[in-house]
């Protein structure tokens, strides 16, 4: 499975793709514990291939430490088959799902910070730019 991560500064993207299943469940555990500090965790599940039981029960662990932390997970992209396997076990109302506008303005509020940040960081590190008079310089009194 490989894992795509972006920090949208209060919140966190998981992009995943290829197999969520047994074997592989534990990587997207792990790569989430690496990122602590978190109001909400976005998985998008649009390039996941196949989804197991352990695929799931590594979903619903991450919901259950979330929220513990007082944090949100939010599921996005869900594809058909991931869709209709969460109806099937009943999981679906257990989950909340990313609408795109949700994530359009978690990438604007991201965009936004760091653009703050960027400003603040430049008028902080500018030299002293203050006027001062030229230096008078003695006439030169060459021939022409």
């Amino acid at each position: 499975m490989r894992i795509t991560i972006q920090n949208l500064d209060e919140a966190i993207l998981f992009r995943c793709s290829g197999r969520l299943v047994f074997g592989h469940q534990d990587e997207l555990l792990t790569a989430v514990s690496r990122h602590p500090y978190f109001r909400l965790l976005v998985l998008d599940l649009a390039e996941i291939h196949a989804l197991d039981a352990s695929g799931l029960g590594a979903i619903v662990s991450l919901q259950t430490w979330v929220t513990g932390k007082g944090a949100s997970l939010k599921l996005m992209n869900l594809t058909p088959k991931t869709e209709a396997l969460l109806k099937l076990l009943n999981l679906r109302a257990a989950f909340e799902t990313c609408s795109v506008s949700q994530m359009l303005q978690l990438l604007c509020n991201a965009a936004e910070h760091s653009r703050l940040e960027v400003e603040t960081r430049e008028s902080t590190e500018l030299p002293n730019t203050s006027w001062s008079p030229p230096k008078p310089h003695a006439p030169s009194l060459a021939p022409l």
